[in-house]
């Protein structure tokens, strides 16, 4: 069985010369695709990589994985981000760079505590966190914030790959600290400013 970073060594390979569709990238991954191209579109915000304006494109096509998981269905993305073409040049590096942090995590990822993912309610569970951390990470905001629902992301699409309960436990934390970010702190602060104003 090929391990992540090998698999993101093989995808660099085949699709350096030419230009991609998300599509295209979904038929060649497989029934865990949606987890793994969630993996994928959240890495370069925790390797911060430079790419201005996609957060809003790979955060709907998180959220729209996260429904799917909800849903028990395959993957899928927005018609308009179906179309997009993306460069082969610039995936086959991002995947190369990828490939070099997974080799690192996968000595501490393995299958443990798999009713999180056998039980339907912890599967669905990690649907509705996956989709609307992807949606926090779709918000125009500066850059930086989106290193937080990036890392959530990335580990609950983990837990999902490779069975790791654990995974997905931290990925739930780090939802949990989003959720504060994102939704509890801000409404906290416009309370306070409708009272002072």
């Amino acid at each position: 069985m090929l391990t992540l970073s090998k698999e993101c060594r093989l995808l660099a390979e085949e699709y350096c010369q030419r230009e991609v569709t998300l599509p295209e990238l979904f038929r060649r991954l497989g029934p865990k695709g949606g987890a793994f191209v969630a993996l994928l579109l959240s890495l370069p915000f925790i390797l911060w990589v430079a790419l201005p304006g996609l957060s809003l494109i790979f955060g709907l096509v998180i959220f729209t994985n996260g429904v799917q998981i909800i849903r028990k269905r395959g993957m899928w993305a927005p018609p308009f981000v179906k179309k997009k073409r993306f460069s082969g040049k610039k995936l086959a590096r991002l995947l190369l760079r990828s490939a070099a942090l997974l080799e690192r995590v996968e000595r501490c990822v393995r299958p443990r505590f798999q009713f999180l993912h056998d039980h339907p309610l912890f599967r669905a569970f990690s649907g509705v966190c996956m989709a609307l951390t992807g949606l926090f990470l779709a918000l125009p905001l500066p850059p930086g914030t989106n290193f937080t629902p990036a890392l959530g992301i990335a580990f609950l699409a983990l837990g999902l790959l490779e069975d790791d309960g654990v995974m997905t436990l931290i990925g739930y934390l780090l939802f949990l600290l989003n959720l504060l970010l994102f939704v509890v702190l801000p409404l906290i602060g416009f309370r306070f400013l409708v009272k002072i104003l």
